[in-house]
């Protein structure tokens, strides 16, 4: 629609995708996007800023909630691992463990480093996420910041 120079309207947006009338409310990276080509349309930069750090605002924080999701899914995973670990480790305090039981131990082992490492790495990752997100709040705050000044300014010259 950018492109052909088609109306960029949220209505007609719905209509071209084919879904809820919701659904860009729902999905505020990509209304952000509509928002933030409107703005270069009507060739307004600072709408058209604040829009595009919107936009990437929405994306990390979609990006947060599926690292965060990751990393639940991970901590069950390790959860489990560690609990066949800890029966393996009773069954060999019984005497009764054998050489394919010490195996399936040390893989079980090896297991748990790998899922502890995937853990450490989406922490890492949701962890720069956040701290992008703030400074984009705080890049947006100041964009907004100048729009402010360059509204009264334009009253002002008015």
């Amino acid at each position: 629609m950018e492109r052909s120079g088609r109306q960029l309207s949220n209505a007609a947006i719905r209509l071209q995708a084919d879904v809820h009338e919701n659904w860009l409310y729902e999905h505020r990276d990509v209304k952000a996007y509509a928002d933030r080509v409107r703005a270069q349309i009507r060739q307004d930069k600072i709408s058209a800023a604040a829009a595009g750090q919107t936009e990437l605002a929405e994306q990390l924080k979609s990006e947060n909630a599926q690292l965060l999701a990751r990393n639940k899914a991970l901590a069950g995973q390790l959860h489990v691992v560690q609990q066949a670990f800890a029966e393996a480790r009773a069954d060999q305090m019984d005497g009764t463990i054998g050489c394919a039981e010490l195996d399936r131990i040390g893989a079980m082992q090896d297991r748990i480093s790998d899922l502890e490492a995937a853990h450490r790495k989406v922490t890492m990752e949701r962890d720069t996420a956040v701290i992008e997100g703030l400074r984009l709040r705080r890049d947006l705050s100041a964009t907004h910041a100048a729009l402010v000044i360059a509204e009264r300014r334009s009253a002002v010259s008015d």
